[in-house]
């Protein structure tokens, strides 16, 4: 399962594509009454495809009529948030750990144990994602999703699409750039955690947007899907953190909790600005080119990749053409004779 378009493919079917590749990726065998495990991973891999979907839908905006753009993307928004609370359970519980073993500090270790006590009596902490349906099982949710994603395959099946795919696929790339680069502008002032979010968010898009287009120039490809991928997972993990500091926030309901608050919470903040700092210049970087230069050259490459898929494709076929041996004809001289029988 390749999540990129094909040189030479026409825009509406290579969507329809691409979408189908990822809903029958995921609904082979949606884990109702598997085990834990199972179910962990296959949130993972759901969440993972419903952002895919998202991107795709993004980049092709300009080929959809906007209100159903709009309504496809809320749908899959909705599929994701009810699979919110079961993945935050489990990055809370990881991301303590991983403060807990670096816990050199008595004091921040008993804040842990405090916060790994409540999130025992309260394994449903406060969520970002807010749904319309949170006091459903965990079989629920899942069942809930896999039928709201058999009917979003159905539709995408059908998705109507209209336009060119150079110009579509190159506005969609400039766009995608823009609010990149308005988000960092925003993260690098504020550091807020709204901020980190929603810079994460278009350098997932980015990234994802890139692995889409990936033929165009495959090598330079790499190094932009490398970089955003690494730069989504630093803020990813300054994401968890703020997570963790909000259920704590949660947890802190008498006043002997005030000293585990304020220190976890000020241990998240000190370790949201070391990633801060790591992942700022990464950004930079990867966003530095002026957002019309992106669309303009996808666009060249994308051409001189099919040009140049045209040509290896005619010498293939010269060469095939060269290794069959030419007929050979046969003169009158070398006709064989018919033996004369007897009468």
């Amino acid at each position: 399962m390749a999540y990129k378009f094909r040189l030479k493919e026409p825009l509406k079917p290579g969507i329809h594509r691409i979408a189908g590749e990822q809903f029958d990726s995921i609904l082979k065998a949606p884990p109702i009454d598997a085990d834990a495990d199972a179910r962990a991973r296959w949130i993972h891999e759901t969440r993972k495809s419903l952002k895919r979907l998202r991107a795709l839908l993004r980049l092709v905006h300009s080929g959809l009529d906007t209100p159903l753009r709009r309504a496809e993307n809320a749908e899959l928004r909705r599929i994701g948030h009810l699979l919110s609370p079961m993945r935050d359970r489990h990055v809370l519980h990881t991301t303590i750990q991983n403060v807990s073993t670096v816990a050199k500090d008595p004091d921040l270790a008993r804040a842990c144990a405090w916060f790994r006590r409540n999130l025992k009596t309260h394994p449903d902490a406060e969520s970002p994602a807010k749904t319309d349906q949170t006091n459903l099982s965990d079989e629920a949710r899942i069942s809930s999703a896999a039928t709201g994603l058999e009917d979003a395959r159905e539709r995408f099946r059908k998705l109507p699409v209209t336009g060119v795919f150079i110009d579509v696929i190159s506005e969609g790339l400039v766009k995608s750039h823009k609010v990149g680069q308005r988000a960092l502008s925003i993260a690098t002032k504020t550091e807020s955690d709204e901020a980190l979010h929603d810079l994460r968010k278009a350098l997932q898009t980015f990234w994802r947007h890139s692995k889409l287009v990936q033929l165009a120039w495959p090598e330079i490809a790499a190094i932009r899907i490398e970089t955003a991928r690494q730069v989504s997972q630093i803020l990813g993990d300054a994401q968890d953190l703020a997570v963790l500091a909000a259920a704590a926030r949660s947890f802190a309901k008498l006043p002997r909790d005030e000293d585990h608050l304020k220190l976890l919470t000020s241990v998240c903040r000190q370790r949201q600005k070391h990633l801060c700092a790591m992942a700022f210049p990464l950004a930079n970087r990867l966003l530095a080119m002026p957002s019309s230069a992106i669309g303009e050259e996808f666009a060249q490459c994308w051409l001189a990749a099919e040009h140049e898929a045209r040509e290896q494709r005619r010498e293939a076929e010269r060469e095939a053409r060269q290794k069959v041996p030419p007929k050979r004809r046969t003169t009158p001289a070398e006709k064989p004779t018919k033996k004369k029988t007897s009468a």
